[in-house]
């Protein structure tokens, strides 16, 4: 684990996929600032995907018994290569 800035310092992060980072450093301390281009999201439809790192890392600050309050479990999941070609289909 690399070590953690003196709480005086001040972190920028950018974009929102890093909220978790700004959360677990203002519990350690210091001072993260988020940034953000969209205030809501732009499409109907656009969620987050939550893999068991994810999860690990939440439930390591405490957060994890609020994520099936407010998600689903995808039931079937989809994968296309970078040219739209479907290379599986994985169901639950």
């Amino acid at each position: 684990m690399l070590p953690l800035s003196p709480p005086n310092k001040r972190i920028l992060i950018v974009g929102a996929g890093l909220a978790g980072l700004a959360l677990a450093l203002r519990q350690r301390g210091m001072q993260a600032y988020l940034i953000e281009r969209h205030a809501n999201w732009l499409t109907h439809g656009a969620g987050i995907y939550l893999l068991g790192n994810a999860m690990r890392c939440l439930q390591s600050l405490g957060l994890s018994q609020a994520v099936p309050q407010h998600g689903a479990t995808p039931t079937t999941q989809t994968l296309y290569n970078h040219r739209g070609k479907k290379l599986a289909v994985c169901r639950s």
